[in-house]
């Protein structure tokens, strides 16, 4: 539009490729002559907007829980694998809490996302015009699909006698190999470089870190379920330990 002789700020605020904000501001001045005062404009004008916004703590702990959770219940399913472990009832009560863990992070992670991205706070958590707009991103979509994962685990807990079962064991490898690529796919991996290599590698990565730390804290949940058990973790670190290295 036609604008009258002055200085102007324009003020812009995006998310990132991999769901970070990032803001910033820049001057400009309408008319024959410069006033010179466009920089101390800018800068009253940035001392005075507050765009950062105070769920960033809380989405991280969102991340890390819905990860340390998958961390967990890979790890368990790994160390179980094979044998009737599984049906403990430590065990049981194991997988139940982490596929929980996933899918409590996960819908946090959905509704915290937008009001932290557009710099507000816990009052728009529950904006359905935030959530849609996350919805539609390369996070929301991984979220989403991982909460379907968390159904079919679900379903796999309640069907945890049956652990031994061919379809059982292909469910799980699905869902297990699912639920990292919702990982991969909305991080940092993705807004790489050469993203379908990196995407791969941070998915064996994350695989081989559940291996070995999930495993471990299966082996001292269990550790008085099966005399076998510390030579069973030994076997899967052998291999988990190098490769999580690696990668890393």
């Amino acid at each position: 539009p036609d604008l009258v002789d002055g200085v102007y700020v324009v003020v812009w605020r995006v998310v990132s490729a991999d769901g970070h904000p990032i803001s910033g501001a820049f001057p400009f001045e309408v008319g024959d002559k410069s006033s010179g005062t466009g920089n101390d404009l800018l800068t009253k004008i940035l001392n005075n907007i507050d765009s950062e916004s105070p769920l960033g703590s809380p989405l991280a702990a969102s991340r890390f829980i819905s990860f340390m959770s998958l961390v967990v219940l890979l790890g368990l399913v790994v160390f179980t694998w094979g044998s009737s472990l599984l049906t403990a009832q430590k065990a049981r009560q194991l997988l139940r809490a982490s596929i929980l863990g996933v899918a409590f992070g996960s819908i946090a992670v959905l509704l915290l996302q937008g009001p932290y991205a557009s710099g507000r706070g816990w009052g728009a958590i529950f904006d359905t015009q935030l959530i849609s707009d996350v919805t539609v991103t390369r996070l929301g979509l991984a979220v989403l699909v991982r909460l379907v994962l968390v159904v079919l685990w679900g379903y796999l807990a309640m069907n945890d006698v049956r652990a031994d079962t061919r379809w059982w064991k292909y469910l799980a490898v699905f869902a297990a190999v699912g639920t990292i690529a919702t990982f991969s796919l909305s991080g940092h991996p993705s807004a790489a470089s050469l993203p379908v290599l990196f995407v791969l590698i941070d998915a064996i990565h994350v695989g081989a870190v559940a291996a070995w730390a999930g495993g471990l804290i299966a082996l001292v949940v269990l550790r008085n379920e099966d005399a076998a058990n510390a030579a069973r973790y030994s076997r899967i670190a052998t291999w988990a330990m190098p490769i999580a290295v690696v990668s890393g």
